[in-house]
C-alpha cells in the first residue's frame, strides 16, 4: 500500500507555516473538507523549534500517521463504496494515536505559545476534541466505537433534516452524548469535540490538523 498524502494548500519548506488564506467555508453538513484545509486564520507564523533529534522523532511520527492513515482510507472505501463500520475501529484508533503523539511532541517543546496558536488556528483548533476521542477509543474501560454511518441523502438510508441534496453516506464522529461520561472531566477537550467533531465527517478534521501539526513541525 502506498503512504496517504494529506492535502495541503501549501508544501512544508522548514522555514514557514502556509500563508493566510481568508476565512473558512460555511458549511453545516460539512461535506467534503473546505472548511478546514489550507485555511490558517492567524496568518503566518515560525513552527516549533526543535533539535535535529526531536526532528527526527516528528518524521517517524508522521510516516507512521501517513501509514494508519492509509489504512483507515482503505477501510473506509475499500472498493469504492463504504466498508463495514467495524473494520475502522482499530485504525482509527491507531491513526489518533501518532496524531496526539505529534502534537505531545510539539507542546512538550513549544509549550504555552504553541498550544495557544494551535487553538486559535481554524486547522489546529480541532486537536483538543481529537485527543478526546483518542481517549475515549484507546484508553482504560472505554473504548468505543467512535464512528457511526451517515445515510446522507439516499433514499432509504437518509434521516430528513440531516442531510443535503446530492450528499453520499458518510462514516462520521458520534455525538458525545452516545460516548461514556469519562472518568476525569476535560472541559476545554469535550468542548472541541462537540464544536469541531461531533457529528461531522470522519476525516476532514484529522487531516486538517495533522497537516497544522506537520507545519509546525516542519518535517
Amino acid at each position: 500500500m502506498l503512504p496517504f498524502r494529506v492535502p495541503s494548500a501549501a508544501k512544508v519548506d522548514n522555514t514557514k507555516k502556509a500563508p493566510r488564506c481568508g476565512a473558512p467555508r460555511s458549511d453545516p453538513y460539512n461535506e467534503g473538507r473546505e472548511e478546514h484545509l489550507g485555511f490558517h486564520d492567524h496568518g503566518p507564523a515560525m513552527p516549533v523549534a526543535l533539535t535535529p533529534d526531536q526532528s527526527t522523532r516528528a518524521t517517524r511520527i508522521v510516516l507512521a500517521f501517513e501509514d494508519a492513515r492509509g489504512r483507515l482510507q482503505a477501510a473506509i472505501a475499500p472498493w469504492g463504496g463504504l466498508g463495514p463500520a467495524p473494520a475502522l475501529f482499530a485504525h482509527i484508533g491507531e491513526t489518533l494515536t501518532w496524531l496526539c503523539a505529534l502534537d505531545e511532541l510539539l507542546s512538550r517543546v513549544g509549550g504555552q505559545p504553541y498550544e495557544v496558536a494551535r487553538d486559535a488556528d481554524n486547522d489546529g483548533r480541532a486537536m483538543r476534541g481529537l485527543r478526546f476521542a483518542r481517549n475515549q477509543g484507546i484508553h482504560g474501560a472505554d473504548v468505543v466505537a467512535l464512528a457511526q454511518f451517515h445515510g446522507g441523502a439516499v433514499p432509504g438510508l437518509m434521516v430528513p433534516g440531516n442531510a443535503a441534496p446530492g450528499q453520499a453516506p458518510s462514516y462520521r464522529w458520534r455525538p458525545r452524548a452516545e460516548l461514556p461520561v469519562p472518568l476525569e472531566a476535560r472541559p476545554a477537550q469535550e468542548a472541541a469535540y462537540d464544536a469541531h467533531l461531533a457529528g461531522r465527517e470522519l476525516t476532514g478534521a484529522m487531516d486538517a490538523t495533522f497537516a497544522y501539526v506537520r507545519l509546525e513541525a516542519a518535517v
